[in-house]
């Protein structure tokens, strides 16, 4: 990468592409991708970057109480419903 390259990425804030030029470049001229599916990589790195920048924002802007994962959510104290017992039969009627 060119050190005019590299300032233009950095004063553009696009850290995540600054981040993998090197190695989309080296992975593009051995696969001999066009410059077009190049820059794609490159964009699509940067994209999914600031997606999840903007949900770690929002997370900690929400000022939760505990942070859980999918992983560390307590699932097992949540009751789960029988949908053939008699109560939850009663609570899917409509009421006319």
């Amino acid at each position: 990468m060119t050190e005019e390259l590299e300032q233009l990425l950095k004063n553009l804030k696009l850290r995540r592409m600054l981040g993998v030029y090197d190695e989309q470049l080296r992975a593009a001229e051995k696969a001999q991708t066009s410059y077009s599916e190049f820059v794609a990589g490159l964009l699509r790195a940067q994209w999914h970057d600031r997606q999840e920048s903007a949900l770690e924002w929002r997370i900690r802007r929400a000022n939760l109480p505990e942070r859980w994962s999918l992983e560390s959510f307590p699932c097992a104290s949540a009751q789960a419903t029988d949908s053939t017992s008699p109560d939850s039969a009663l609570s899917n009627r409509r009421i006319r």
